[in-house]
């Protein structure tokens, strides 16, 4: 079984699930979870609570999190060791960093760089 919980933060959004993310029905939940925050706002994913992640559910995710990278910063923050790996097994260190904290996710959303202004000539 799945929790999720969806905040919104002056600077980004937050999701955060807990438990095990497996099969395809935790999958579209946490998918419909990603898909209700505003593609404008940054993401921070919180995995810290989660403590089983199945690889088509890790594959799942990587779709959603590449297609919010598309407009907006993603961070995910976990610290299991299995699901880290899960989650660096399907390249979504590549999205975004992944990070052992949500202090540690805060820090890195606000170090990255600002995407440039379009010129006004």
């Amino acid at each position: 079984m799945i929790g999720l919980e969806i905040t919104r933060h002056a600077e980004h959004a937050l999701v955060r699930a807990s438990g095990r993310l497996v099969g395809a029905q935790a999958a579209d939940a946490l998918a419909a979870s990603i898909d209700f925050v505003p593609e404008d706002d940054d993401l921070i994913l919180d995995l810290l609570a989660l403590i089983e992640l199945d690889r088509p559910c890790a594959r799942r995710l990587r779709v959603q999190l590449l297609r919010r990278a598309s407009s907006g910063a993603v961070v995910v923050a976990v610290d299991d060791p299995a699901v880290a790996t899960e989650l660096l097994l399907c390249e979504i260190d590549r999205i975004g960093p992944i990070v052992r904290s949500l202090d540690d996710a805060v820090r890195a959303m606000r170090s990255r760089p600002l995407a440039a202004e379009p010129s006004r000539s």
